[in-house]
């Protein structure tokens, strides 16, 4: 249920949904002038926590230069910029507030303001219809500012996201061959798309558009879709020891080690034996040790 919130309750509020942030914080004001205690919150979670999306929409041309100068030091921040931008509003993951104060330091000390707060929980409906109200507003605004980011590589990666890169990149080899041999005109994920792919925690058509172009997102949203659901078939470890078939065994086996330390022992055909690797993800069927793929 919504709650009423007077002046000071707006700031307060506002206060703790900074402070209490775990993913992602936007600040929607069309003037910004942040008083020190909100600044030193916001650099302080900045560096502090694992937030990695923090948006900040404002009028455009109204960013003034002694803010704009801070504000690139936040980790992880985009500042975009709307033309006739009326909207109050600030949020994290779990609650937000609507309300009628800028994020500026006179309105929060003399002005008389109201406004609601909304949570996720409580109050879905309306915190969904608002997610989807600021998707339009940042895709109809342009940046000011996107804070680096330091570009991971394939040996950055986790397992799980690794084969993720394997699974996709098939994609990209087969597009490429194709180029080549039938002259077509495939279109060519970047190494740097394909890590940003990798590293999706639950790929969806709204997270793949916000990766891709339109003609890339034509041309692999399916097919993306498909190898992650693909990816949850395998078990990913190392082959720690193939042992040789003796008399009494009517095939070799092979000792497998999950990442949890377990440990199985597996079925393979002479045809099949594994080299030994590092790290690999292995298609298991019965204790048969089936498809695998390299990660290392």
């Amino acid at each position: 249920m919504a709650v009423f919130l007077d002046t000071q309750s707006i700031s307060s509020e506002i206060s703790q949904l900074i402070k209490g942030a775990q993913k992602s914080i936007v600040l929607i004001s069309p003037y910004i002038q942040v008083s020190q205690t909100f600044k030193d919150k916001i650099v302080t979670i900045s560096d502090n926590t694992k937030v990695k999306d923090f948006t900040l929409i404002c009028r455009k041309d109204e960013l003034k230069n002694t803010e704009f100068e801070w504000m690139k030091t936040i980790k992880n921040l985009t500042i975009l910029e709307k033309e006739n931008l009326h909207a109050k509003c600030y949020l994290n993951e779990q609650k937000a507030v609507i309300c009628s104060m800028n994020l500026y330091k006179f309105s929060q000390e003399n002005n008389v303001e109201m406004g609601i707060l909304i949570t996720k929980k409580d109050d879905p409906i309306a915190f969904k219809s608002l997610l989807q109200e600021i998707e339009i507003i940042k895709k109809s605004s342009s940046t000011k500012f996107q804070a680096s980011v330091p570009e991971l590589d394939y040996d950055g990666l986790a397992p799980i996201q690794k084969l993720h890169y394997k699974l996709i990149y098939e994609l990209v080899e087969y597009r490429i061959e194709n180029n080549k041999k039938k002259n077509k005109n495939h279109e060519i994920l970047t190494s740097s798309e394909l890590i940003k792919l990798a590293c999706l925690k639950t790929p969806s058509t709204d997270s793949l558009t916000k990766l891709l172009s339109e003609e890339k997102l034509v041309e692999y949203h399916n097919q993306i879709l498909s190898k992650f659901a693909y990816a949850k078939k395998f078990t990913i470890g190392s082959i720690k020891e193939v042992v040789e078939r003796t008399g009494t065994e009517s095939y070799p086996k092979v000792v497998f080690k999950l990442l949890n330390g377990k440990e199985m022992t597996l079925n393979c055909t002479e045809n099949n034996r594994p080299k030994a690797s590092n790290l690999v993800a292995v298609r298991i069927n019965e204790l048969w040790f089936n498809e695998r793929i390299y990660l290392d």
